[in-house]
């Protein structure tokens, strides 16, 4: 490990001339606070008169749960996460993406060539129904036809 030697190193580990680690549990108790304000105590103050008893039990539960944070992160290999499980990890999730794309591709060609039946079909059976109307059209002149002969028929006969 790096004794800060390096200037990166003390990039990444300090800010402002003070450790990281400062920063990060002064921004995790503004969580904590945050939190508990807005999604324990718009509940729970109607519910008891504890007078901070469950904020002191709950904060000091959740210091205790970022020291062994802090104590699982300083056992991880930082060169193995960023040289192969984020690259892995990212590999997966662009390969997942990949195929979900093509998935949704396929699905669009499906739908779009479900729909040109569709249209198609529409589309016959608009063609049946004129032809239908206009063969009705085309009887119902003859009839007219048949009948204009008929009445002048009957008026020649009279």
């Amino acid at each position: 490990m790096n004794t800060g030697s390096d200037p990166s190193f003390t990039l990444f580990t300090h800010i402002n001339d003070q450790p990281l680690c400062l920063h990060l549990s002064s921004l995790s108790g503004f969580v904590f606070d945050y939190a508990y304000r807005d999604y324990i105590l718009s509940w729970y103050v109607p519910l008891s008169h504890d007078e901070g008893q469950l904020y002191s039990m709950l904060s000091e539960d959740w210091w205790q749960m970022m020291g062994q944070l802090r104590s699982r992160l300083t056992h991880i290999d930082v060169v193995n996460v960023v040289c192969y499980d984020s690259i892995r990890i990212l590999h997966t999730h662009f390969t997942d993406l990949k195929a979900a794309s093509a998935r949704k591709l396929r699905e669009s060609r499906r739908e779009r060539e479900r729909e040109r039946k569709r249209e198609e079909r529409k589309g016959r059976r608009e063609i049946y129904r004129e032809r239908k109307d206009r063969i009705k059209r085309e009887r119902k002149r003859r009839e007219r036809e048949k009948e204009g002969k008929r009445e002048g028929r009957e008026r020649e006969e009279r």
